[in-house]
C-alpha cells in the first residue's frame, strides 16, 4: 500500500501542474486574440468600473503626450454591423467626443459594439493623424502608442563587399544589404521647448547648446510606422497585412521596363528579404517595384539595415531607388501615390 499512496500522491501533482499549464495557456491565446485581431494592438490595463480613459505615448522616446487631443467614433443609431466590412466604414460612425485631450476624455464605451479613436484629428501636433479601432462592451485605461514620422530616410544599398551600389541599367544578381538612416540635426518640431513638453521652455533655455543636440536628433524622437484611415480603406476585408494600414513607408526600386514574375523572361525579377522576421511585403507594379513595410521602423538604437536577395533576367536594371511615403488603399493591388524622401545615396 504504501507504494500505491505515493503513485497517488504523484498522479494528483501531475494534474495540478497540467491545470496550472492549461490555465496560463488559456490566458495567453486570450491575450493574443486580443492583440492580434484588433488594428493596432492598443494596450488595455484593468476594466475600470464606469469609464473608460486614454493614455498617449510618444512610440520611440515613451513620453506620455495625452496632451494630444482625439475623436472618439461611435456607431449611429440605426448601424447594424450585418458585414465585417461595415466595421471599417466610416460614414457608419459619428463622432461623439471631439477634439478633446486624451487625459480630459472619460466616456461609458460598454453601449457600443466598435468604437474608432482619431489621434490628433485636427493635425496641431507633430504626430499624425491615426485610427484605432476598439472593440466595446467594457471600460478599460487604454494606452496607445502615437507617431511622430522622421522628415527624411537616407538609405544605401550595399553589395557583398559592403560598397554602395550604382544605379543605372545595372545587373542585380547577389545578396545586398539595404542601411537605412533618419537626419540627426533638425531644429523644427522637436520633442521640447513647449507647455506640453516634459521639457518646458524655462528648461530649453537653461540647457547648453551640446544638450540640446539630443533633442535635434530625430533618431532618438521620430520614427517611420504604418497609419489607418477608414476612409481612405478601400478593401475592408483586413486579411492582408497591407489590408491593416493605409499608408506606409516604402523603398521604391525603379526599373528600365516593365518587371515580369514569370521564370525566365528577360525582364523577370526575384526579390527575397533574407531576413524571416522583417516587416517587409515585396510588391512588383509596373516598372517598380515596392518594399513596404507594415510595422514601425525605429533608429533609436542606430541605423537600420535588412538584406535581400536580387536575382534579375538579362534585359532589365536598376534605374533608380528611393525611400518615402506610399498609400495602400488596397493590400498589393492598385497601390497609390508614393512621395519621395531622399535618392539612393543621398
Amino acid at each position: 500500500m504504501p507504494y500505491d499512496k505515493k503513485r497517488s500522491k504523484k498522479g494528483t501533482s501531475g494534474k495540478k501542474i497540467l491545470l496550472i499549464l492549461l490555465i496560463v495557456s488559456a490566458i495567453g491565446v486570450g491575450v493574443w486574440l486580443m492583440l492580434s485581431y484588433l488594428p493596432f494592438s492598443p494596450f488595455a490595463s484593468v476594466p475600470s468600473q464606469d469609464t473608460s480613459t486614454f493614455t498617449l505615448i510618444s512610440s520611440v522616446d515613451g513620453e506620455d503626450v495625452s496632451w494630444v487631443e482625439i475623436d472618439v467614433l461611435v456607431p449611429k443609431d440605426d448601424v447594424e454591423f450585418e458585414d465585417y466590412e461595415d466595421i471599417f466604414t466610416r460614414s457608419n460612425f459619428e463622432v461623439e467626443i471631439s477634439s478633446r485631450d486624451a487625459e480630459d476624455v472619460s466616456i461609458d464605451l460598454t453601449p457600443y459594439s466598435y468604437i474608432w479613436i482619431e489621434i490628433d484629428p485636427d493635425g496641431e501636433t507633430v504626430f499624425e493623424n491615426d485610427f484605432i479601432l476598439l472593440t466595446g462592451g467594457s471600460n478599460y485605461n487604454y494606452i496607445f502608442y502615437v507617431y511622430d514620422l522622421s522628415s527624411d530616410v537616407n538609405f544605401n544599398i550595399m553589395d557583398e563587399s559592403m560598397s554602395p551600389i550604382t544605379v543605372g541599367n545595372l545587373s542585380l544578381n547577389a545578396n545586398y544589404t539595404v542601411i537605412m538612416d533618419v537626419p540627426h540635426y533638425t531644429t523644427s518640431g522637436i520633442h521640447a521647448n513647449g507647455n506640453d513638453w516634459t521639457v518646458d521652455s524655462d528648461d530649453w533655455d537653461d540647457m547648453t547648446a551640446s544638450e540640446k543636440e539630443f533633442y535635434y536628433d530625430e533618431a532618438n524622437f521620430r520614427s517611420q510606422a504604418p497609419l489607418y484611415n477608414p476612409s481612405d480603406d478601400l478593401s475592408k476585408d483586413y486579411d492582408h497585412p497591407l489590408e491593416k494600414l493605409t499608408e506606409a513607408f516604402a523603398i521604391k526600386l525603379t526599373f528600365n521596363t516593365t518587371v515580369s514574375t514569370v521564370d525566365g523572361n528577360a525582364a523577370q525579377v526575384n526579390i527575397t528579404v533574407v531576413d524571416d522576421d522583417e516587416p517587409i511585403e515585396v510588391v512588383v507594379s509596373g516598372t517598380f517595384i515596392f518594399l513596404i513595410f507594415y510595422d514601425e521602423v525605429k533608429f533609436n538604437n542606430g541605423p537600420r539595415s535588412f538584406r535581400l536577395e536580387m536575382v534579375t533576367g538579362s534585359g532589365i536594371g536598376l534605374d533608380n531607388a528611393h525611400s518615402g511615403r506610399l498609400e495602400v488603399p488596397y493590400d498589393d493591388r492598385n497601390l497609390g501615390t508614393f512621395t519621395a524622401y531622399s535618392a539612393i545615396g543621398a
